[in-house]
């Protein structure tokens, strides 16, 4: 393993390098000048300590990816589900050292405002939501990571394969609940029955931006209905959950 000088080491360099390329914030979303790259990535995050270390891991990979490419980063937001009275720069928040690079507050769905639900989770699918509603992108394609994930090259909008009406993801094996033959009954109320087209995806998301503005809502509906309905609990594929028997999965948001 890295001895603890190394790591401490590292951890300084993340920080110094995003701070040698100090610049005033920009606000404003510009279309990126090469249409092959017209993306805003987005992550979604609460408003911890834990989660700024993963925000400058991905910050700083966001900056060496397209610096070694010779192209113009784009635009980098971090989502930050906190409560009010936390927000007050005390965490990694408002402040960025690169003009890329922003963060859009959102009110923390940790607990849902209505049913109480503890669920961490449904900040995902409502900073989604929120920032789409709110903060005005512009880019033709919406990226969504993970805050674990980092970026190892710049992302070619033709190269992921994303086209109107036809978002991209990755495999999620473990997504069983999708199968014809597992029953869920949420699943009869989304409108394509009988016909349904579900895939197991999840991780990385890229939508078109119209795509993504129609889905949000959507994502973050049926969160809530996978989570309220016990007749959908037992066959998702979730293995902590006991099959139901235990409560709603942990992967509802999924």
């Amino acid at each position: 393993g890295m001895p603890w000088g190394a790591g401490s080491a590292l951890v300084l360099a993340l920080a110094l390098a995003l701070a040698a390329s100090a610049a005033a914030p920009s606000a404003a979303f510009e279309p990126h000048p090469d249409a092959e790259h017209d993306v805003h990535i987005v992550f979604s995050t609460e408003c911890t300590t834990y989660f700024d270390w993963q925000t400058l891991g991905l910050a700083y990979s966001h900056i060496q990816a397209y610096d070694k490419a010779g192209l113009a980063h784009p635009p980098l937001t971090r989502l930050m589900a906190c409560d009010k009275e936390a927000w007050a720069g005390e965490y990694l928040c408002s402040e960025w050292s690169h003009p890329s690079h922003s963060t859009h507050w959102h009110p923390n769905w940790g607990v849902h405002p209505v049913t109480g639900d503890h669920y961490t989770p449904y900040n995902k699918p409502a900073s989604v939501k929120h920032w789409l509603e709110n903060g005005n992108p512009k880019a033709r394609v919406i990226v969504i990571l993970d805050a674990d994930m980092v970026i190892r090259a710049p992302i070619g909008i033709s190269q992921t394969g994303v086209l109107p009406g036809r978002p991209v993801s990755a495999l999620y094996g473990y997504l069983i609940g999708v199968y014809p033959e597992n029953y869920m009954k949420v699943k009869e109320e989304v409108q394509c029955q009988p016909n349904c087209n579900f895939q197991q995806v999840g991780g990385f998301m890229v939508h078109y931006r119209e795509d993504i503005e129609k889905a949000a809502p959507l994502w973050l509906h049926y969160t809530e209905r996978v989570r309220q309905d016990k007749d959908s609990w037992g066959n998702t594929g979730d293995i902590f959950n006991s099959n139901g028997k235990s409560g709603p999965p942990w992967i509802s948001e999924m």
